[in-house]
């Protein structure tokens, strides 16, 4: 595999009953929800405030809505979480370019 792509931690679950592409970043300090999803979703935000959002680049501080989210797995009967996610205002945020990404699903086919 080329070592200048990524293939990121990701599964399919439940969110607010929606099957949904979830990936996962340990280093984040916030969960976020694409404006797609928001859409099929139909929810309005729990609420609007302040936020520093910490990035590679620096510090921004902006207003964000956030909304409440029920993710429940697919795989493990009864695990449900909820959490309250900023809105990420990008269409899709588990779109990450990998070319090699068509093959690996091939060859592993749970991502």
């Amino acid at each position: 595999m080329d070592e200048s792509t990524t293939l990121h931690a990701s599964v399919v679950a439940k969110v607010n009953g929606v099957n949904a592409r979830i990936m996962f970043d340990s280093g984040a300090g916030s969960s976020y929800v694409c404006t797609s999803l928001l859409t099929q979703l139909g929810i309005k935000p729990l609420n609007v405030e302040k936020r520093a959002i910490e990035q590679i680049y620096g510090t921004i501080t902006k207003q964000v809505e956030t909304y409440p989210i029920a993710v429940k797995s697919n795989v493990v009967d009864g695990f449900t979480i909820d959490l309250n996610c900023i809105n990420g205002e990008k269409e899709n945020l588990t779109y990450l370019p990998n070319p090699q990404i068509s093959n690996l699903k091939k060859r592993y086919n749970r991502l």
